[in-house]
């Protein structure tokens, strides 16, 4: 294999092999395998395939270059045979609500069925030698994806996989150490948005250097950059290299240039054998093809083995590959060399047309509503799978690929594969042992990890400043609280608070973890199946770029916090708390990326890591000292990193001080009482009776606090951070890519009996209909999915529904074109009798003909004309003006299918949102009218508009959202009743029986791709709209078949007298054939042509011939008429130019003039009722409330996430102040456990708020814009359905925490609590809903919530008694503090009238002046200072015994409760605060809600 033959030396053979290879194929393989080789070779000849790719010369370069220098070649290839994957199959799973979830009898007895295992792949076989490509056909949940993954060695996540996969002559247990080998691109687009294109590739090339160098390179640097820069060319990407790379919601480069970044990061890998699932989405026809010539020139020149999936592949892609597989339900109905798929097809008698997609026409051809039949076949052409696999089975051709299949046992596979170990063995790095799959040494690894963590902080600057500035925000905020705490016992509890608001605020911030965890696992686990790095480097790798940012963090946090609070200032006090808090800070940010890391799902982390948070806090020492811990608890405390950061913080504080005792810790004190000798402390921990000061050690002692025990807790602290680490290692080498196999259509339990019915039903009809493959009966349609891709269940059965068909001039029709058996097929004569001619001369033929009769008459007509003239549309950018739509006109007349087309960014969404008047930015100029009048006010409810991304309520029926529209946008004249039944007729026009039942769901988990577009368009149809109907992109994203069946739907739509305009991305011939009219747009929104499209798209043709751009017969006019405009072939015209000149251009002028003047002329084909919305307000609100309470019940998940979060909180706090005493201490116990109950809010809000923002941009993207509803009833809708469940949650707590605590069971005090405890549920709710109202995303929500909550916290009078809060905030912020109140009420019912009984170690005990009684010692202190003191005895004559206070009204008089009607008072403003919140909630929706924009 050292010499290379020339080129020539190949073409002569007429083999196209790369060129290296020949020898060894020759010599080993029969003359069978030659006709393999010969391949595309028919189609094109070798010279032009070798050299059309534009880097095919450098590619040649560089490989030479490796073979001079010794290098082995890495050729693999693949073999399977008997290849059978199956996955536990389910009928449609129930979705539980929020009842039937405990129906436990139901559960126990569908547990007992095993369920049964579904075949998604079918004893699959094939070959892909080295330098052979292989295309992957079939429809979306043909088992496509699943093959892809059997050959690229990803077994995870299936029932049972059988038969034998050969990576050369490795079995798959052996290829598992080449991972970084076999390679596989998936579907999803996978990146960190933040970075830029040019880092990505730079960490992919860096990874993947090898250790030995070719010949002509002199660094591993000059290695990565050539082959980073010689990825980026190769997909013609370079010009990114500085854009983010960005996902929907941060900006970056367009969708096709961020697919061709995930195909380059795949290619940087190096590998041998390379699964591309889909990787064209998004790519118009002239980058797909440009990609798959470049797939081809690699497979060539290296020896690769390349399996492709492609959807909508044209036939210049078709034409590149080697070999063909159509899979149809798993089988295997083909698999042979592409120059004999079609021959083989159609000698079984069906047709391909002219110019049609060869690849759509395999996949079409078990598609009854979709295969064409050659006369003479009708009778004997395979109807179904099974007999296309039978006629295979027999053919010449399965025999002379079943040949091949010795390939794993011949010398050269055996060879290669030798060679290929060598080669990657050479490339590894020395230090690595021997069985890694990794190419660099781990140090390498590390580095470029630490780089990129650094890249992705510094491009999200944005959180990061957010982070920053927060957090000085709130030391200035808590410095101000605790300012100036004193040094004698009133500081005691003010410092402590400080130093624990040091560890607490730090805590609460590395919380973020866990959702980071998730964000970026998805993009670890690809790198980590590219071999790229061991997951051990990224750990680490997140360290290291900790520490800059927790160091900065922290010490802004403390200089500010320290200082203010006037904490010890010596040098080695102040460093000694920086390093313990830093040392928490990173041992806390371990735990929760442990707890991220740990879990599967997010919901689990992060109900983890709540219940974690609070126990953390409640055991950190500072709210239940040690001494008071309960026995059963007291080991939360020694598993808590948090207590030991207070311990060592309090140590350093107090340690070596002096602390006076004041106020009412002195006991006697005031006017006449100032001699030591007779006084004594009282309340202060670690006093001893009799003295008036204690030292800071006294104090720690009686906290069981030592300051020897300071830097053994630093120690320990590192020694958990080191735990935790660990942990997060372990389990990020754990982590698997979801897999998403079970099922993925959902029935509400609800709904389930009449979906039995339906499906029983069915079966019994099934033997009068015409059985055929794809007639998929209902039950089946509840497929499970083998991947997001594989999850597109179709069904195709158009249930028994008369179809009449009106033939088209010239145009034979087919009857297997035709679903069912009942078919009728009428003469132009007769059609035009049964329907009404209309607008574009195409008659009705439509589904609706029911055995009523009336069928036709339900669907609504259109005889309105909707025009545009000279509309301009500008928006303002940095740069200045940019004009986005440039003298823009058309028209759409009844009866008319008309298709908007232009390259992207061309302006076709834009035109679309203008006419619609969705848009709310920018200056429109021009007129847009209907009937030859200005736009009514109705005009946005009266036109349905289909967005290109189907957003959908996910826990809606199909039915109940297509009610849900009918009811809110037909007119309120129309009875219910009557709205409903449209909806029937809708649901039979879609084909959407089968699924009427199940819910939408979000992609991946609920309706395919497919299926959602079909709800999409439904939504706007049943709104009845009168004007016309305009559809963004409908197909994109589908494979041929349902875009097909798409534009079918709508060209039945417009053949009934519907108005339809469609913006288009690659239409098919076919699908081209049946618009009518075409607006071709060029970039900058300038029209380049605008009429009818003609027959077989002829008039079109005739205009790009007459000026020079003719279409050859066998393209595709469609993909033709953009290359011309904005491709290659453009030749540097001005398409515009030539338009205006024209006479089409003066004749569309001349008509659109006078289709104004003639329609203003006569009465309006549409009457507008002069309403903004359809329905009333009330009516509105009931609706949406409706919708809302089902899909909370429904959601069964959130709101067991809200009852679990209570029940748990309230036991735990009520297990941790279990039974409260009546000592002193006990007052600030009281005082802690209603203090907890505040902290329920922070969990729950975190999870109402991205439901929150999930159902308003729902709102605004599509209902809001389609005047469905107001936005009134919308947040009415919302903050009325979470009413119930946090009326349930309020008796949770309660229940759970206010007996175990040992509170008063008076009615008059219990039942006061549970009101303060209710109210209180509405106001968090509130808060949350209103934060949650005006945030952009869930991300910043998150981040405003601590400020907000601890502000409030802050300030409510608990961690800063009211006496010593600062004047500046005193006057305020602490009466305008909802938690002040809820403290205050909850404190004067639950604490007022207790007695105190002090504890012996409570008393102050001290001797009265000789000749004195105590009481007569006393007297004047008891009725003045010590108003509120007890003296227990008296007469005594020494050792008075007095305690701090007789009841508890004394202690909460000095926190600012004055008097038991302040418990009332405080009650009542709770409620005025949840009244105040919801009312918040109200006025920043409507803050967010703006208009949208007329034509000027």
């Amino acid at each position: 294999m050292d010499t290379l033959r020339s080129d020539k030396g190949d073409c002569e053979n007429n083999v196209f092999t790369p060129s290296h290879m020949s020898e060894t194929r020759y010599e080993n393989q029969a003359a069978a395998t030659v006709s393999v080789g010969q391949t595309a070779a028919d189609q094109v000849p070798p010279e032009e395939r070798e050299n059309d790719w534009s880097l095919m010369s450098k590619l040649k370069e560089i490989h030479e270059n490796e073979v001079e220098s010794g290098f082995k070649s890495r050729q693999l290839g693949v073999t399977w045979q008997n290849l059978t994957v199956e996955v536990i199959a389910s009928d449609a799973a129930v979705n539980e609500n929020v009842l039937s979830q405990f129906n436990i009898p139901q559960h126990v007895k569908e547990a007992r069925h095993k369920p049964p295992l579904k075949k998604i792949l079918n004893n699959s076989h094939g070959c892909v030698k080295p330098g052979e490509m292989l295309l992957v056909l079939g429809r979306p949940g043909s088992g496509c994806t699943t093959l892809l993954k059997m050959l690229s060695n990803r077994r995870g996540g299936y029932a049972s996989v059988k038969g034998d996969v050969w990576f050369g002559s490795m079995t798959h247990e052996e290829a598992k150490r080449y991972r970084g080998q076999i390679v596989m691109n998936t579907e999803e687009e996978l990146f960190f948005p933040t970075l830029t294109v040019g880092q990505t590739m730079d960490f992919a090339t860096r990874l993947k250097v090898p250790f030995h160098l070719p010949i002509a390179v002199d660094s591993k640097e000059q290695y990565q950059v050539e082959s980073k820069m010689f990825l980026l060319e190769s997909m013609g990407i370079e010009h990114t290299y500085d854009t983010k790379v960005g996902n929907e919601f941060v900006r970056g480069v367009s969708g096709g240039e961020r697919k061709r970044v995930s195909i380059i990061e795949c290619l940087a890998t190096r590998g041998s054998v390379f699964c591309w699932d889909n990787s064209t989405r998004g790519l118009d026809a002239s980058s797909a093809l440009d990609y798959t010539k470049a797939l081809r020139a690699l497979t060539d020149t290296l020896g690769l083995a390349s399996i492709v999936t492609l959807y909508q592949a044209g036939n210049g892609i078709y034409n590149l590959f080697d070999k063909v597989l159509v899979l149809d339900e798993g089988k295997q109905i083909f698999y042979g060399p592409m120059k004999d798929a079609r021959p083989f097809m159609e000698g079984l008698g069906f047709l391909c047309g002219d110019g049609a997609n060869v690849a759509d026409f395999l996949t079409g051809v078990t598609v009854p509503t979709e295969r064409q039949i050659r006369k003479g076949y009708e009778n004997s052409f395979p109807r179904n799978a099974d007999m296309l696999l039978a006629e295979y089975e027999k053919s010449s051709i399965q025999a002379r690929m079943l040949e091949e299949y010795n390939y794993p046992e011949t010398v050269p596979a055996k060879e290669r594969t030798e060679d290929f170990k060598e080669a990657v063995a050479h490339d590894k790095d020395r230090q690595l042992p021997a069985n890694s799959s990794m190419t660099t040494n781990f140090l390498t690894q590390v580095k470029a990890c630490v780089v990129r963590q650094y890249q992705i902080i510094w491009g999200d600057k944005a959180t990061f400043v957010i982070k920053q500035v927060s957090t000085l925000a709130q030391a200035l905020i808590a410095g101000s609280l605790f300012y100036n705490a004193p040094d004698n016992s009133a500081g005691l509890f003010v410092k402590s608070g400080a130093l624990f608001f040091c560890l607490l605020y730090n805590s609460l911030l590395s919380m973020s973890e866990v959702t980071e965890s998730f964000s970026g696992r998805p993009v670890l686990i690809k790198h980590k199946s590219f071999a790229y790095f061991h997951p051990a480097a990224f750990c680490i790798a997140q360290i290291a770029a900790d520490i800059p940012v927790i160091l900065f963090q922290v010490t802004i946090f403390l200089v500010v916090l320290y200082f203010m609070v006037g904490l010890t200032a010596t040098a080695s006090a102040f460093f000694t708390n920086w390093i313990v808090v830093i040392a928490t800070t990173m041992c806390m940010t371990a735990l929760f990326r442990a707890v991220g890391a740990a879990f599967t799902t997010f919901d689990a982390a992060s109900k983890v890591s709540g219940f974690l948070i609070s126990a953390a806090i409640m055991y950190t020492g500072y709210m239940i000292q040690k001494p008071q811990m309960h026995p059963w608890f007291v080991w939360i405390y020694w598993i808590d990193p948090l207590a030991y950061g207070f311990q060592s913080l309090l140590a350093n504080e107090f340690h070596h001080k002096q602390i006076p005792c004041v106020g009412t810790n002195l006991v006697p004190n005031g006017p006449g009482y100032t001699d030591p000798t007779y006084q004594s402390c009282a309340g202060v921990g670690g006093a001893v009776q009799g003295e008036v000061s204690l030292t800071g050690d006294q104090y720690l002692e009686s906290l069981r606090y030592s300051h020897t025990h300071v830097w053994r807790n630093f120690g320990i602290i590192w020694a958990w951070w080191a735990l935790f680490v660990a942990i997060t290692i372990v389990a990020t080498s754990h982590w698997r890519l979801s897999s998403e196999n079970g099922p993925s259509l959902l029935i509400p339990r609800e709904k389930m009996k009449h979906v039995k019915a339906i499906i029983n039903d069915e079966e019994s009809q099934a033997d009068e209909k015409q059985i055929n493959s794809s007639s998929v009966s209902a039950n089946t349609a509840f497929k499970d999915s083998d991947d997001v891709d594989d999850n597109l269940v179709r069904n195709t059965s158009n249930l028994n529904l008369n179809y009449t068909v009106k033939k088209r001039s010239g145009d034979p029709v087919n009857p297997s074109l035709l679903p069912g058996d009942n078919v009728k097929i009428m003469s132009d004569e007769e059609s035009q009798a049964i329907g009404k001619q209309t607008g574009s001369g195409r008659t009705s033929g439509n589904t609706a003909l029911k055995d009523d009769g009336n069928g036709d008459d339900n669907l609504i007509r259109n005889t309105s004309v909707f025009t545009w003239k000279n509309l301009t549309y500008t928006v303002k950018t940095p740069s200045g003006d940019r004009v986005l739509l440039d003298n823009v006109q058309g028209w759409v007349k009844p009866g008319m299918l008309g298709a908007l087309m232009g390259s992207s960014g061309a302006g076709k969404t834009t035109l679309l949102d203008v006419l619609a008047q969705r848009k709310t930015e920018g200056t429109i100029h021009g007129s847009i009218m209907v009937d030859g009048r200005p736009l009514p006010v109705s005009f946005q409810r009266s036109a349905g508009y289909c967005e290109q991304l189907d957003v959908h309520e996910p826990y809606a029926t199909v039915r109940e959202a297509l009610e849900f529209s009918a009811l809110l946008r037909q007119s309120r004249d129309v009875p219910a009743e009557e709205k409903l039944k449209y909806v029937d007729t809708i649901i039979d026009l879609l084909e959407l029986h089968d699924i009427a039942d199940t819910l939408i769901g979000k992609v991946g988990a609920g309706l395919s791709v497919e299926q959602r577009k079909r709800v999409t368009i439904g939504v706007e149809l049943v709104s009845k709209p009168s004007i016309l109907i305009f559809l963004d992109e409908p197909t994109s994203g589908l494979d041929g078949q349902s875009a097909y069946n798409t534009i079918r739907f709508l060209r039945r739509l417009a053949d009934v007298g519907q108005a339809v305009l469609v913006t288009i991305h690659q239409p098919s011939a076919q699908l081209f054939a049946q618009f009518d009219t075409l607006l071709l747009l060029a970039k900058g929104g300038r029209t380049v042509y605008f009429g009818d499209i003609g027959d077989n798209a002829q008039t079109i043709k005739d205009y790009f011939a007459r000026y020079g751009a003719p279409c050859p017969p066998t393209a595709n006019p469609a993909e033709h008429m953009i290359d011309v405009v904005s491709g290659h072939l453009s030749q540097g015209r001005d398409w515009h130019k030539i338009w205006l000149e024209s006479p089409e251009h003066e004749h569309t002028v001349r008509e659109l003039d006078q289709m104004i003047n003639e329609a203003a002329a006569k009465e309006p084909g549409t009457k507008d009722d002069g309403n903004e919305f359809a329905m009333p307000l009330w009516e509105q609100t009931k609706i949406v409330s409706q919708r809302m309470n089902v899909a909370l019940f429904r959601n069964a998940d959130y709101v067991n996430n809200k009852f679990a979060l209570h029940i748990s909180s309230a036991l735990f706090n009520g297990f941790t102040f279990w039974m409260i005493g009546d000592t002193v201490s006990d007052l600030q116990m009281r005082l802690f456990t209603i203090f907890n109950f505040i902290f329920v809010a922070p969990g729950v809000i975190n999870q109402l708020q991205p439901l929150f923002i999930e159902r308003r941009d729902i709102y605004e993207a599509r209902e809001k814009k389609s005047k469905m509803y107001s936005w009134k009833a919308f947040v009415t809708g919302l903050i009325v359905s979470e009413f119930p469940y946090l009326c349930i949650c309020a008796v949770f707590y309660y229940v759970c925490w206010y007996y175990t605590v040992g509170f008063s069971s008076d009615s008059n005090k219990a039942g006061a609590t549970f009101f303060v405890m209710l109210a209180y549920e509405f106001v968090y709710t509130g808060i949350g809903q209103f934060i949650a109202a005006y945030a952009p995303n869930a991300v910043f929500a998150s981040l405003a919530n601590p400020l907000v909550l601890g502000t409030l916290v802050s300030f409510c009078g608990v961690l800063v008694p009211y006496a010593q809060i600062q004047a500046f905030w005193r006057y305020w912020i602490y009466w305008l503090n909802p938690f002040n109140y809820l403290m205050g009420s909850l404190l004067v019912f639950d604490v007022f009238d207790m007695e105190v009984r002090c504890d012996e170690s409570e008393f102050a005990i001290f001797n009265p002046p000789n000749g004195f009684t105590c009481g007569a010692y006393l007297s004047e202190y008891l009725q003045g200072e010590g108003s509120r003191a007890n003296l227990t005895n008296p007469e005594a004559t020494s050792d008075c015994r007095v305690c701090q206070y007789r009841a508890g009204s004394d202690y909460l008089y000095t926190i600012n409760l004055k008097d038991y009607y302040y418990g009332w008072r405080d009650a009542a403003i709770v409620v005025i605060f949840a009244i105040s919140s919801y009312g918040m909630v109200y006025l920043l929706m409507k803050l967010r809600t703006k208009a949208s924009k007329k034509a000027e």
